[in-house]
């Protein structure tokens, strides 16, 4: 009897066991059939992590401009929710979609739980909003602030504080540009919101070009203030002999004194050099008279002759017009 009884317990465990290993594989099989999502940036826990099979709840989405009301089409809205967990696995539901012609999305394969909606359009700032189908259907309509806003300011010389017109202002080598009017003052109309730094670059005939670095949340009231420029200098003059001859064709070299200092620190030649160290040059007419135009303001060594080179150190100030006499002693 007791062995009877043994045998007897013995097949019933191998049943179970057998059972649970069934079950076991039904339930991967679920598993296995599951749909691939395509990539939505959504983060796994580990490499086993799967997605869950679709559901038939409904989810309606709208999508509209914030200020006019009006529906935003060509929206994408992503779908995601971690709230699926297949013991030591964690399984996400994912779906993806474009809004229609009226704003419009509808997801028909959802669970009856809470999921995160990321939306985006061109245009406008990015959104992360929550949505409840724990109680089935649901619908949620998602207001879409303006990704662009206003940025004002005002140009002026930085010595004499004028106005100064007919500045252009760009941002982002021509995402938005804008010129100053007669009191300096500007508006540039598309800067972005989304908290990506930009470039704003202002330039003027006759002035030194000025760019900035700028975050838009950092701005207050959309409003730069006052940005100064410097105007540029300018030099002329009359190269000739020692015995006071006018000579032409002749190249006048133009150097930032640093430069030049360093090249002869390091006994550089200057003939090797001078095109990668040089800031300006100008060739004498005939009458000896040469011209150099739009020079930042500083401190320089003109370079002139042949062969042998004489100098000479020049500071020229902002809006300048600097006339020197060039004597070539050799």
């Amino acid at each position: 009897m007791r062995r009877s009884v043994k045998v007897f317990m013995g097949l019933f465990v191998m049943f179970a066991g057998i059972v649970t290993i069934v079950h076991a594989e039904e339930k991967l099989d679920i598993y296995k059939q599951l749909e691939t999502p395509r990539e939505l940036g959504v983060q796994t826990l580990n490499d086993t992590t799967n997605y869950a099979p679709s559901g038939n709840n409904i989810l309606t989405v709208k999508v509209v401009d914030a200020v006019t009301g009006a529906p935003v089409p060509d929206c994408m809205i992503f779908v995601r929710s971690n709230k699926f967990s297949n013991e030591k696995q964690q399984v996400y539901r994912a779906e993806e979609g474009k809004t229609d012609a009226g704003g419009a999305r509808v997801f028909a394969t959802l669970y009856p739980m809470s999921y995160s909606l990321m939306v985006e359009a061109t245009g406008y700032e990015r959104l992360n909003q929550e949505v409840d189908l724990s109680r089935g259907t649901g619908a949620a309509e998602i207001r879409l602030k303006s990704a662009s806003g206003k940025l004002a300011g005002r140009v002026v010389d930085e010595i004499s504080k004028k106005a100064l017109s007919n500045v252009e202002v760009s941002i982002n080598s021509g995402e938005d540009v804008a010129k100053t009017d007669a009191q300096g003052e500007f508006v540039l109309t598309k800067v972005s919101k989304q908290g990506r730094s930009g470039y704003i670059f202002f330039q003027k005939e006759g002035y030194v070009s000025k760019g900035y670095d700028f975050y838009p949340e950092k701005i207050k009231a959309d409003n730069m203030g006052e940005i100064s420029l410097i105007q540029m200098a300018s030099l002329n003059g009359i190269l000739m002999g020692a015995n006071r001859s006018i000579i032409g064709n002749t190249v006048i070299y133009l150097i930032s004194e640093k430069d030049y200092d360093t090249s002869v620190a390091n006994k550089v030649n200057l003939d090797q050099y001078k095109g990668t160290i040089l800031e300006k040059q100008a060739v004498t007419q005939l009458n000896g008279n040469f011209n150099i135009k739009e020079i930042d303001p500083g401190s320089y060594v003109i370079l002139f002759g042949e062969g042998h080179y004489n100098m000479l150190r020049i500071k020229l100030q902002p809006g300048e017009n600097k006339e020197v006499k060039l004597v070539r002693q050799k």
